[in-house]
């Protein structure tokens, strides 16, 4: 394949690793079944000598194809006749082993260190056709009104107006316009119906009470206290911790934060809590605890606008701002995937809007109902542990007990904060989980880790797994919520650990 050949995009012989039907039968979960990914030959022949095989470093030498076999779709590969990860491979009629070079694996570029360690092994055109970048409905409409289980309760009506949480409706922002707003719609709704799962009660309920809490002493943090989320909640108990969440619409404000910004605090939002005119934090619920201000990447709505001005005028700019981080990473076009549809990638930036606007919440919700007194030795944690964790951060440790995981932006490292941040929230080359989101967490004296639990070192190793599209699509499906969720709960949410396509890497530096 030469640098001016790249896979067919409109070849969409297996457009997804998931081969489920799209709406399963009501009493089945859904689940996801892959495409088989390639596999190397045990030797490869480098200038006439055979050596054993090294994935990271022999991989580019070979071309993959898909290909159906007994126990499913796979991936067929052989070696090129190359000595450069791009230079052309000329046809040979005369071997009948010989097929023309379709998927290239391996690293997408020669820097190999600078991707995210999924796209580093296989390629993109491997993870591009098995399903994990993009996912092509067909003549499917995403309904795009996700529905908590407990949505019933608080909306009895089904009035659109009140769709969406209160904690979360437009009175709650501040310093933004309606068309804004109107942007975040998609990703309000996901965020509403997570906050509407009786799970999610059942883990505020737990942040609320601090005298069910079990205390333990750590070394290094004093007195700390951990949570334990119970299964389930009674109708009062419910309705009590509700009224909690609703109370916090006196206690909250929503903002927008520049990029530049939010660069400043590594993440795609901060909560703060809201200081009086002589800086002492304004109180919420009880003594030492805070009301709060919570900001949100103004990124996400840039993106969001780019998106629908190009459904409105016909026009491809945000399509082509996903093309154009390949041509910033220096990707050459023998080793990108098909296309970055624009569709796919937006709904990955629903979700990352979405799961940021859930976790922030957490963080609010504990500043208001968990008080921090002053200790005369040690500085308090500022939130309390859930059972099984070794870090205490509440919102990762909430959308983990909710969502199976905690989903990242696989992407090419750079030294350009900005640069690097803008992509994470764009999410245009796919998303994967952590096998433990805090293996690797490391105290900041704001986020704690247990003394008592193992250091994450740099021998500790994490397996990681790519995330099928079709996830991010099912979020946003009316099949979804009103017969998967309502059926099997939490279990048809979460995200799924597809093994195949897994790897075990260690402590990156």
């Amino acid at each position: 394949m030469s640098d001016t050949d790249m896979p067919d995009a409109d070849d969409r012989s297996d457009v997804s690793s998931v081969f489920e039907p799209t709406f399963p039968p009501v009493d089945q979960l859904r689940s996801y079944t892959v495409i088989h990914p390639p596999a190397l030959p045990e030797w490869t022949n480098i200038d006439g000598t055979d050596y054993k095989t090294r994935w990271y470093d022999d991989s580019w030498r070979y071309t993959a194809r898909a290909y159906s076999k007994v126990d499913g779709a796979g991936f067929e590969v052989r070696q090129m006749d190359i000595n450069n990860r791009d230079d052309f491979e000329p046809e040979d009629p005369y071997n009948p082993l010989w097929w023309p070079p379709k998927y290239a694996l391996g690293a997408p570029s020669d820097n190999k260190a600078v991707w995210q360690a999924l796209l580093g092994h296989w390629g993109f055109s491997v993870l591009e056709k098995a399903g994990f970048i993009n996912f092509y409905p067909g003549d499917e409409d995403v309904d795009m009104k996700p529905l908590g289980r407990l949505a019933g309760k608080r909306n009895p009506s089904g009035r659109r107006t009140e769709l969406i949480h209160p904690i979360l409706r437009r009175g709650m922002w501040k310093d933004i316009d309606d068309d804004e707003y109107d942007l975040m719609e998609p990703a309000l709704l996901l965020a509403s119906a997570i906050l509407d799962d009786p799970a999610a009660l059942a883990f505020f309920h737990a942040i609320a009470n601090t005298k069910s809490m079990t205390k333990f002493h750590d070394a290094t943090h004093g007195p700390c206290l951990v949570a334990s989320i119970p299964a389930t909640l009674t109708d009062q108990q419910q309705t009590e911790v509700y009224n909690k969440i609703i109370k916090m619409r006196d206690w909250t404000i929503w903002h927008l934060m520049p990029l530049r910004e939010m660069v400043t605090v590594g993440g795609y939002g901060v909560t703060r809590p809201r200081k009086k005119i002589n800086n002492q934090d304004r109180s919420a619920s009880q003594a030492y605890t805070s009301q709060s201000d919570i900001h949100i990447c103004q990124s996400y709505i840039s993106i969001l606008e780019r998106y629908r001005d190009d459904d409105v005028n016909d026009t491809n700019e945000h399509g082509e701002q996903l093309e154009g981080w390949l041509d910033r990473f220096n990707v050459p076009l023998s080793r990108r995937p098909r296309t970055l549809f624009s569709d796919s990638a937006i709904d990955r930036t629903v979700f990352s809007l979405a799961e940021t606007l859930v976790h922030e919440f957490a963080h609010a919700f504990s500043m208001a109902y968990f008080p921090i007194p002053p200790h005369p030795t040690y500085e308090s944690p500022e939130e309390p542990w859930i059972q099984g964790n070794r870090s205490n951060e509440l919102g990762c440790a909430l959308i983990d007990h909710l969502l199976g995981g905690l989903a990242y932006a696989m992407t090419a490292y750079t030294t350009c904060d900005t640069t690097e941040h803008r992509h994470m929230v764009n999410c245009p080359f796919g998303m994967y989980i952590e096998g433990q989101w805090d293996l690797w967490v490391e105290d900041d004296g704001v986020e704690r880790v247990r003394t008592d639990t193992p250091a994450a070192g740099s021998t500790s190793r994490q397996t990681i797994y790519p995330i099928p599209q079709k996830y991010f699509y099912n979020m946003l499906t009316e099949e979804t919520w009103k017969q998967q969720v309502p059926r099997f709960g939490l279990a048809s949410i979460r995200m799924p650990r597809l093994k195949e396509w897994s790897m075990t890497i260690p402590k990156p530096n």
